[in-house]
């Protein structure tokens, strides 16, 4: 049997019904209601059927004590985020699992023509895995090592990031444009953002502290 053809195994529930307090509107919030989910799980559960061994497969047993712990103890807006938070916690519990489908019903959801609004979420373990990424800072106005460590610590908050290595800060003079010596250096980090998610974030840090671009090459904080 080849890769290729493992990659499309799949374990499969469907029906889970659970109660819970999901929902926009603060009547959606007082009571729990129910909600459906079904999964289709791909993993290469090739080494189960051959041994008959369920540690070499997904413990479809777990898989719903999971759904529907969550599903109960969580509470979200949206089923969309529901569903995404849903299946970041299978890809942390099964390391088999490669993607997955959740398909995520609300049956009661408050619309006048009675009908049951669904998503349906399609992950790869790949969405959930942090990324390396390099970052270069640079200043030369006003305090700039106050400037290069705020942004450090801007970076660092971010969501799902974390910083690895912070370089040490070297004086360098400008190229291409007026104004005093740079303070530069750069940093490592481990994020799950996306490159663009990443990029306006870094653009909005520089924003808020202070930085403008009159023209290419200016002074910067």
């Amino acid at each position: 049997m080849n890769r290729e053809y493992r990659a499309q195994d799949q374990v499969c529930l469907t029906g889970i019904r659970v109660d819970g307090i999901h929902g926009l509107y603060e009547f959606e919030k007082e009571a729990p209601q129910p909600f459906i989910v079904d999964l289709k799980l791909t993993a290469d559960i090739s080494a189960a059927a051959a041994e008959d061994d369920l540690d070499n497969s997904i413990d479809y047993s777990k898989v719903e004590e999971l759904v529907v712990s969550f599903i109960r103890d969580e509470s979200c807006n949206l089923i969309e985020r529901i569903a995404e938070n849903l299946a970041r916690r299978l890809f942390e519990q099964f390391g088999v699992l490669e993607a997955a489908q959740i398909r995520l019903h609300k049956p009661q959801a408050p619309l006048p023509a009675g009908s049951t609004p669904s998503v349906i979420l399609n992950r790869h373990r790949t969405d959930f895995t942090a990324c390396r990424a390099w970052i270069g800072l640079g200043s030369n106005i006003g305090d700039r090592e106050a400037h290069l460590n705020a942004a450090v610590s801007a970076v660092g908050a971010l969501p799902e990031t974390e910083i690895a290595t912070v370089s040490q800060w070297i004086e360098t003079a400008p190229v291409g444009s007026a104004g005093g010596l740079f303070l530069n250096g750069a940093i490592e980090i481990s994020t799950r953002l996306k490159p663009e998610q990443l990029m306006d974030a870094l653009l909005e840090i520089e924003s808020t502290l202070g930085r403008t671009r009159e023209e290419f090459h200016s002074p910067r904080t």
